[in-house]
Order: structure tokens, then sequence, then C-alpha cells
């Protein structure tokens, strides 16, 4: 007992055990610190979150109610200001706020940047306000200012709602937008599109567009931008050259590997059919003149086979009085795949010797060649499934597609 004890600790790598400490160490600090973080407190007290915040759910286990213990989820909302505590919030964000929404401007006196006009301030989440600026068109309810058309400052109001508990108060923030300067380029296309604009309605009753000559006092001058879609075609014209350039050379190479599995499937085919008709008696000659006959009765009209069509051919050239050694020889070189190239080893070295050894290896090849074709026969499936994989990615996409648009239109 203590020897097989020791058997099974030594099989357990160093690797087993960090990983079984460290989960251990985790689990025993992930334990400490919920116990530590209980959001139940002494006098079955849940504590709210600060005003302004979301309204959060727990999950507690009570007892009392049935026999048993019942799990329940407890909704528990932010905590309200009272009216006083309100009151002192706002007027406290008052004397604030104009800090806060300047943005990139030095102040409200001096606004030549878009404002940030934010629903709540850090630091004062429990209250929210609601902006409602008296001229729309200078600056937006989204703080934007428009001031590349003025020629002056402009004095406007920015009107803020205040909202904290069940209290309501309106502010009033005087706001002094100067004119844009144009110091970027940024600013100064955007001022040509201005001018642009203008002059396209200014203009709708003539018969042409006159575009500005001068901007900020500097001369514009325009051109129309060079057509460069010759040079996309040209682009494409290289790139189509240069695959079908390569595309004999891949055809060629999908033809031998073609040509090659066709081979290795047969193997297993030619080299049973030998076993069977020399272990009738016949010899190598014999029986490969005799496989060749069969397979030119049978299959006649049928798709030609490469190996068989080889071998009708190293018949051929026995008939005509051709040596079997070279004959043989001939045609694994036209064969030109190992286990061809072994099947005529074999054939000759029975040829030669006529011993049982050597059609011992021949059986045994050819129980060899059976597992072989079973095995590429599992690897072009693998592969016809790899490339159905595309097809039904797109099916599936395809599907989601008319399942989801009109579900999204219908929520639109």
């Amino acid at each position: 007992m203590i020897k097989e004890l020791k058997a099974k600790l030594k099989r357990i790598s160093r690797e087993q055990v960090l990983a079984m400490l460290a989960a251990l160490i985790l689990a025993g600090a992930s334990y400490l610190v919920s116990s530590n973080q209980s959001f139940l407190k002494k006098g079955n007290r849940i504590e709210r979150g600060d005003p302004g915040s979301v309204q959060k759910q727990y999950e507690l286990r009570v007892k009392g109610i049935t026999d048993g213990t019942e799990t329940m989820n407890v909704r528990v909302s932010a905590r309200q200001f009272t009216d006083e505590e309100a009151v002192q919030e706002m007027e406290l964000l008052a004397e604030e706020l104009s800090m806060h929404i300047c943005g990139e401007n030095k102040d409200l006196d001096h606004v030549l940047k878009d404002l940030t006009l934010r629903k709540t301030i850090p630091g004062h989440e429990g209250v929210r306000l609601s902006w409602f600026p008296a001229d729309p068109g200078l600056i937006s309810y989204e703080g934007e200012v428009s001031n590349l058309e003025l020629a002056g400052p402009a004095e406007t109001i920015l009107n803020v709602v205040m909202k904290a508990g069940n209290r309501r108060m309106e502010y009033a923030l005087p706001v002094t937008v100067l004119p844009a300067v144009l110091d970027s380029e940024a600013d100064l296309m955007e001022k040509l599109v201005l001018e642009l604009q203008s002059a396209d309605e200014a203009q709708l009753h003539d018969g042409t567009l006159k575009l500005p000559q001068e901007l900020a006092g500097r001369e514009i001058r325009y051109a129309v931008p060079p057509n460069t879609g010759w040079i996309r075609i040209l682009a494409i014209g290289v790139l189509a050259f240069a695959l079908l350039g390569l595309k004999p050379e891949q055809d060629r190479r999908q033809q031998m590997r073609k040509r090659e599995t066709e081979l290795l499937l047969d193997y297993s085919d030619v080299i049973s059919k030998l076993v069977i008709y020399m272990g009738a008696g016949l010899t190598v000659k014999n029986a490969w003149i005799r496989i060749t006959d069969r397979y030119q009765e049978s299959d006649a009209g049928k798709e030609p086979r490469i190996v068989y069509e080889e071998m009708s051919k190293t018949s051929r050239e026995l008939r005509k009085g051709v040596p079997e050694s070279k004959a043989f020889a001939d045609f694994a070189g036209r064969c030109s795949v190992n286990c061809y190239l072994k099947m005529v080893s074999l054939l000759e070295q029975s040829r030669k010797t006529g011993d049982a050894r050597a059609e011992n290896a021949l059986l045994l090849e050819a129980q060899e060649s059976f597992e072989q074709r079973k095995n590429i026969a599992r690897r072009l499936g693998e592969e016809a499934g790899t490339k159905l994989m595309l097809p039904l990615v797109i099916s599936l996409i395809t599907v989601m597609i008319i399942v989801a648009v009109p579900a999204m239109m219908t929520l639109a």
C-alpha cells in the first residue's frame, strides 16, 4: 500500500503541485477578502451608496420564513439628499460650476473654444444638471461654440437647472464669446467651408459658383486633384500579370499532388492483386500481365487510372522482350512514389530468390498499404471538411443577418 502511494506521488509533477498551491493561496485570499468586505453590517444594515450613485443589488440568505434557508435578491437605492443637504450641495456647486465647464477656455468671459456642459460634475454626482443656452446658434445645447463669423465679442446667457433630491434650483451664467482666432490650419479650413457654403447660398441664381479668392488676408488658389484612377488600374494589371504568371506552376503542382494521391490510393489494390496472383503460382511477369489484361477488359470506357496505365505500358515492354528488371525499374521511375519503388524492390527480390521470405515481405507490405490507404482517406476527409468551413461560416453570417436586421429595424 505504501509503495503504491509512493508511486502515485512520483507521478505528480512539480507543475501540478505549484498549480494546486497557487489555487489554494488564491482561494484563501478570496475568502478572507470577501469575509472582511461583507455588505451586511451589524444590526442587519446595508449601507446605501452616495447620492447620485446607481442602484445596487445584493444576494441574501433568509432564515425564519420557511423551515429551510431561502435565497433572495435585495435592491438598495442610493441615498437621497435631505432638502437642507440638497440646497447646500447645489449652492456649493454653483460657486464652482464655471470652473468645471470652461474646458480649454480661460474663463466664461473669454470663450473661444467649446464648453464642457456635463450632466453631472465629479464630486457632486448627486446633482443633475440641464443646460439651456439663451442663443443656441452661438452656444449649442452640447456646448459647441460657433464664433467663426463673429465680428466682435458677443454676450449671452447660459441657463442651468440643478436637481438634487426633491429640490430644484436655476442659475444664469453670463458668457462672453470672442471671435475665433484663425491661427491654425484647422481653423482656416473650417472658416473656408463656411465661406463656401455662404457663397453657394448667395449664388443659387447664377449659372456658376464663384469660389472665394481671399481668406483672413491670404490668397486662395484652387486646383483639380490629379486623376489617380489609372494608377490603381495599372497596379491591378501588374498584380493580375504576376498571379497569372504563377498560375501554370500552381496548376502543375496541383496536378502533381492529385497524381500522387491517386497513385497512393491505388497502391493497396495493386499490391494485393500481385500477392493473390503470385500466391496462386504465377510468376511476377505473368501476374503483372494478368492484372493489366483484366484492367483493359473490365475498365474499358471508364476514367483511366494512372498506375494501371503505367502498368499496361510495362506489360507491353515485357511482351516485347524488355528485361523484367529494366521494365520494372522504368515503371517505378515513372511513378516516382516511394511505395512503388519499395514494391518493385520486393518483386525483384521475389523474382530472383522465390523463397518464402520474399512472399511474406510482399504480404506484410500489402497489409501496411491498407493502413496507408485509410490514413490517406482520413486526411482527404479532413481537407474536405476544412474547405467547407468558409461556405458554412458565410451561410451562418447570412442567416444571422437575415434574422438580426428585421429585429433591429423593428426596435428602431
